[in-house]
């Protein structure tokens, strides 16, 4: 657990001597000041805040002195054919410039405080509406940093809204719903069943509708009677007018963006609250699930009481979403488990019964001490001895009420404290579950002597997560509470300070994993900064070349092609070789497996089958999801999902390969790929050099030799394009197992129409023979499609993967060509009274130039040496990401460290928070 030592010390104390120190509770990670993970290399130093901050103040500085720059060369690029060039490199950096983006999904059931959470982290009451509010709680909710400065404009919000397609499905569900109702129900009132929930939503968006109005309507004649509506479908709202003019929009709204001022957003985190598991709207659940693969980060909320022994949690990490996150190579980088729970019961609404009933109950101690105030009058002598006893009294209860709090701020803490420890076991034994699940399913596919090897390499791959993972135990309304908020609330006990709510250490905590992200942004500014800037400098400070002879020129020109033939074999053999690897890993791992997932699905699929209709659903819960085409949540929160389990067996094939494929192995070849080009373009520096102490002989200049300052920004400007390569592997990845389902959903929609059909008498037991039939008579070729797509796609993927690849190095020696030539261009032979003037001109432009870059290096040695002043007192003392580089205090901005991509960080939360 990470708090970055914000809490209270005495309770921060007892967290970090809590008695598992090892294999369970990271309690305040205090490794995380050592910038380094545990069980990783060494040599992998994290960013801290300091060290980022202070790249972004030079990043600021830069662009400023570009704008100087490109102001000054813009008129002169006839003269200097060379500024072209930087016009294009200056256009290509301020491109470039992206804002971090760090997506934090907040998952939990409905109720389960998610809403409370993010409105804690954001330091606000009520921004993200709590206590299941229907309109903002059943849609994705993005909350991110707002730019504006205007004070009118602090919080602003865009809505974006459905599909006209997607409505018109949704509508004829609702209409279908409606036409099956209970016999003699009144779907006008909200009973939670799906007739009543259909009714709401049509209702909604057409006020005034009656149920004989809708009977016997199609969705078509449906969408052309409701007025307004298709204009805000396929669109986004920027809300400005709060006003309602009947209709209500909830029911069409995909996803709710909110901008506002929390300083936790400032460098990039977005929090999203993900629609709530086991909501009643299936297609709300669906947007949550498709989500999840676009998170940087996942937590998890629940409620701690319930977090070890109840189903909730298990749900919430159960094997199909283990699974997933395996597959996408986030079980052990970015998965956050985060608990909740309650420390006191909400009062709010019942304060004026309450006020009433304290009213009554203090007549009888007034009429007490009146009678008291009486005895003390009538005997004089004992006003002493009683006031003192009434001063012991009132200290002893004073001294019992700190008593009280203390023992239950004990209590909290040892809960705080197994609840991490189990949890942390329980996420690494759940992963090794999976794992050996999978192990068991292909036994027989496999030879022993491979097995062993297999589970052996899973071992190292996932080792150490329960070190790795963190927990947070916080409680929101206690924060909230002491930070001055709900006041007609009851002050929480338990807590000395905020700081014991933990919601300082988790906003913290979640503020600092932008630092990979804005390090990764910032680095890459620099490192293409840096090379401009050298050419820049080398320019202005090396004045007017001696002017080389056409043969001279030519010569040279041959031994730069000698140089770049042989720099460019050495590429081509590093890319075919990486490429081999890649069509090697899977077609030797996946494709093989492929054949495996058909015949192990085709047999499991049948007897799900038979599960599916031996078990006691009802009729209507069939036709509800038949009608959903496999999917439906009913109102007590029982989630049905027929296409997943259809799909279960066909990935718990193939989930272990693909993930060995796709998480190590592919990683491996990038990283062997990137370490062989770095070592032929340093072989090129080498082999390059007599001859650019020739050009710089015969110019007598420096600025071919310093040609040679470039390489390793170069390098770097390779390795972050082959690490780009690999995020495009892995997020594809990502989404082409994720096609399955949806074939699979596509393949058993004629066993769902025709089950949505049935009525009367025998419905029941026809419907169940209607999907018997379709599963025997076609299970194994859907199967077999889902294999066929997954190799179209995966074949796909790796074309376009080579291209990225051979663009790669392709760059890498052009840009070697590029300024290898313009610098042989800059020497070219012009005539006297040509040179005169160009003499002149670039004498000027020189002094200008030295004069940005003086200022340029004035602000950056600024930016180092200043103390950094950081709001949210960022600490990295925990795993956040483990890719970012060396980061030290003192950042030489011109030698920046290389932002090859890796893993984020294993992180789990427990969380706390008063249900939302």
């Amino acid at each position: 657990m990470a708090s970055k030592g914000e809490a209270d010390a005495g309770t921060a104390t007892n967290l970090k001597e809590g008695e598992i120190k090892t294999e369970t509770i990271d309690n305040f990670a205090p490794q995380m000041n050592e910038g380094r993970e545990p069980g990783l290399n060494p040599s992998v130093i994290q960013p801290t805040a300091d060290a980022v901050t202070r790249k972004e103040k030079a990043v600021r500085a830069s662009l400023l002195f570009l704008n100087k720059a490109e102001s000054i060369v813009a008129s002169h690029t006839i003269m200097f054919p060379e500024f072209k060039h930087w016009q294009d490199q200056i256009k290509q950096i301020l491109d470039s410039i992206e804002r971090p983006r760090v997506l934090v999904g907040v998952l939990g059931y409905t109720g389960s405080g998610k809403s409370s959470l993010i409105n804690a982290l954001i330091d606000e009451e009520m921004v993200v509406p709590a206590n299941a509010m229907r309109a903002s709680t059943s849609v994705v909710t993005e909350i991110s940093w707002n730019d504006s400065d205007d004070p009118e404009k602090a919080f602003r919000a865009e809505i974006e809204f459905i599909s006209e397609k997607e409505w018109k499905a949704e509508m004829d569900i609702l209409l279908d719903d409606l036409k099956n109702a209970t016999k003699g129900e009144d779907v006008s009132i909200n009973t939670g069943s799906e007739a009543s929930t259909a009714f709401t939503k049509i209702s909604a968006v057409w006020p005034g509708v009656t149920l004989d109005k809708l009977k016997g309507m199609t969705s078509e004649e449906l969408f052309q009677e409701i007025e307004g509506v298709s204009n805000h479908l396929d669109c986004n709202l920027d809300i400005s007018d709060t006003s309602s003019k009947g209709i209500s929009y909830w029911p069409l709204v995909r996803c709710v963006r909110i901008y506002t001022k929390a300083e936790i957003l400032r460098h990039g985190l977005v929090l999203v609250d993900l629609p709530g598991l086991g909501d009643s709207n299936t297609g709300r659940t669906q947007v949550a699930k498709k989500y999840v693969k676009n998170l940087t980060y996942v937590w998890v909320v629940a409620d701690i009481v319930r977090a070890i022994d109840d189903q909730v949690a298990k749900d919430l990490m159960g094997k199909s979403f283990r699974r997933q996150l395996l597959m996408d190579g986030k079980y052990d980088d970015k998965a956050i488990l985060r608990k909740r729970k309650h420390t006191e019961d909400d009062t709010t609404d019942l304060l004026p019964e309450n006020e009433e009933q304290s009213s009554a109950d203090l007549e009888t101690p007034e009429k007490h001490i009146l009678e008291r105030k009486h005895l003390v009058k009538k005997r004089a002598h004992s006003v002493k001895p009683v006031r003192a006893l009434e001063k012991k009294l009132a200290e002893m209860k004073r001294t019992l009420k700190l008593i009280r709090n203390d023992i239950k701020a004990a209590c909290t803490q040892a809960q705080n404290r197994y609840t991490q420890e189990h949890l942390k076991m329980d996420f690494e034994n759940r992963l090794r579950d999976l794992e050996q699940d999978i192990s068991h399913d292909n036994t027989d596919k496999r030879q022993s002597g491979n097995e062993d090897a297999e589970e052996n390499k899973n071992s190292v791959h996932h080792q150490g997560l329960a070190n790795q993972l963190h927990v947070f135990c916080v409680s929101s309304k206690g924060y909230q509470k002491l930070a001055g908020r709900f006041k007609r609330d009851r002050i929480p006990e338990g807590f000395a300070s905020v700081d014991d709510t933990f919601i300082p250490g988790l906003q913290q905590y979640a503020a600092a994993s932008t630092l990979t992200a804005r390090t990764k942004i910032a680095d890459t500014f620099l490192n293409d900064f840096n090379l401009l800037k050298l050419s820049v400098k080398s320019w202005a400070e090396n004045g007017s070349p001696n002017s080389l002879s056409s043969s001279q020129k030519h010569k040279l020109q041959a031994m730069l092609e000698q140089q770049l033939g042989i720099l460019n074999k050495s590429f081509g053999c590093a890319f075919e070789t990486t490429t081999f690897r890649i069509r090697e890993i899977i077609n030797t791992d996946i494709l093989p497996t492929l054949k495996d997932c058909i015949e192990t699905s085709t047999i499991k699929a049948r007897q799900i089958c038979r599960d599916l209709t031996e078990s006691d659903t009802s009729f209507q819960t069939w036709k509800a999801i038949c009608r959903r085409q496999g999917k439906f949540n009913n109102k007590k929160k029982v989630n049905y999902d027929w296409n997943g389990v259809l799909l279960e067996p066909f990935l718990e094939c193939l989930a272990n390969p693909w993930d060995r494929v796709f998480n190590v192995q592919m990683r491996h070849i990038h990283d062997e790929y990137s370490r062989t080009i770095v070592a032929a373009i340093n072989t090129f520096s080498t082999d390059i050099r007599p001859l650019l102490h020739d050009i710089s002989e015969a110019s007598a200049s420096n600025l071919p030799v310093e040609i040679l300052a470039k390489i390793p920004y170069l390098q770097r400007k390779t390795t972050t394009k082959i690490s780009a390569s690999m995020d495009f592997t892995q997020s594809q990845a990502q989404e082409i197992h994720r096609l399955i389902e949806p074939l699979i959903q596509q393949h058993m929609r004629p066993a769902y129409q025709s089950c949505s059909l049935e009525s009367n008498t025998g419905a029941l037991a026809r419907m169940k023979e209607h999907l018997l039939r379709h599963i025997r008579t076609s299970n194994e070729n859907m199967y077999k499609e889902a294999s066929k797509l997954l190799k179209k796609r995966l074949n796909k993927m790796t074309k376009t993967l080579e291209g990225l690849l051979s663009k790669t190095h392709i760059d890498t020696s052009k840009n070697l060509r590029k300024e290898i030539e313009d610098m042989i261009m800059v020497a070219v032979g012009k005539d006297d009274e040509a040179r005169e003037k160009v003499s002149r001109v670039r004498n000027t432009l020189c002094n200008d130039l030295i004069l940005e870059l003086n200022t340029l290096e004035t602000a950056w040695v600024r930016s180092a040496s200043e103390p950094v002043e950081n709001p949210m007192s960022l600490n990295t003392d925990g795993k956040v990401e483990d890719d970012s580089g060396e980061d030290g205090e003192g950042d030489d901005f011109t030698c920046d460290t290389d932002c090859s991509d890796g893993s984020e960080g294993v992180e789990s939360t427990s969380d706390e928070v008063e249900g939302s």
